[in-house]
């Protein structure tokens, strides 16, 4: 285990590797090593952040599809500059611009609902500077056995004052260790050019034409994935990902996600695998 993260590896895949794919270039490469205490990595002009207790690794295991990706909520383990918040998560730096179209799949499962905290966040996207109002689009898990999507926006985004407000746009009786399929597609900012569609398990359970990221921000910010309870619980809930791709522009007009070489596609295939010493035992 090396910087919190830990490696499982097969026989035939010995290399630790970060694969980031873009819709021109299929199959280009970028390997790296986290030093001993470092947090981050870089993935060629891409940065991938651990947060999570050392105590607490991501353990990445290959699936029969490609790897899966383990984070525990555990009581007490917290990252380093957390006083109250339990996480363990794997946060990708690229900055999504607002106005452009994105596409993202995934597949998740989680080991029991919270019971003493209001909720477990298990995929969010985040403003691209932390201002209070908490993620502007979550997928979750409540105390109330549901699993739901929710948008966040401020009350007066001119003004950029007072509380944020949720707005739910699917509740659902959550059943654990299933996998949940996950498929968005949404382009941030204000109407008439936001939108946000979804299907989970291949059913459509949202369509929203409302305000979507926080405008005025210099980005919509950037997506994370793993378990994070505001609120510390008293259970360990295991939550498991896999197939996560991220697909920001169209085939007919490539977009900047940095401002750097166009990108379109980001397809986590090894993401961010750190090789284990107990890999070949």
């Amino acid at each position: 285990m090396v910087g919190g993260l830990s490696r499982v590896s097969g026989a035939k895949q010995e290399a630790t590797t970060i694969r980031i794919l873009s819709a021109l270039l299929a199959g280009a490469l970028s390997t790296a090593a986290f030093a001993a205490h470092s947090q981050e990595i870089a993935v060629g002009q891409w940065q991938a952040r651990l947060q999570s207790d050392p105590r607490n690794p991501v353990v990445i295991t290959d699936g029969p599809d490609g790897p899966e990706y383990l984070f525990k909520a555990v009581p007490g383990m917290r990252r380093a500059n957390d006083r109250i918040a339990e996480r363990s998560e794997l946060s990708f730096q690229h900055k999504l611009p607002f106005g452009v179209a994105a596409e993202q799949r995934y597949s998740v499962r989680a080991s029991a609902i919270p019971v003493k905290e209001p909720r477990l966040i298990i995929g969010q996207w985040h403003a691209a500077r932390n201002r209070g109002w908490g993620p502007w689009l979550a997928l979750l898990l409540t105390n109330k056995g549901n699993i739901e999507l929710q948008v966040t926006v401020p009350p007066d985004r001119k003004a950029r004052k007072g509380k944020s407000r949720r707005i739910v746009l699917h509740s659902e009786p959550f059943v654990p260790d299933q996998w949940y399929d996950l498929d968005l597609r949404f382009t941030a900012g204000m109407p008439p050019d936001s939108r946000l569609d979804a299907w989970l398990n291949g059913r459509r359970v949202a369509s929203y034409r409302g305000a979507l990221g926080y405008v005025g921000e210099p980005s919509a910010g950037y997506w994370k994935f793993g378990a994070y309870r505001a609120t510390p619980g008293n259970q360990v809930i295991e939550v498991r990902y896999r197939n996560v791709a991220l697909r920001v522009g169209d085939s007919g007009a490539l977009s900047a996600v940095t401002g750097a070489a166009p990108k379109s596609l980001i397809a986590m295939r090894d993401a961010a695998l750190i090789h284990s010493p107990n890999a070949r035992r």
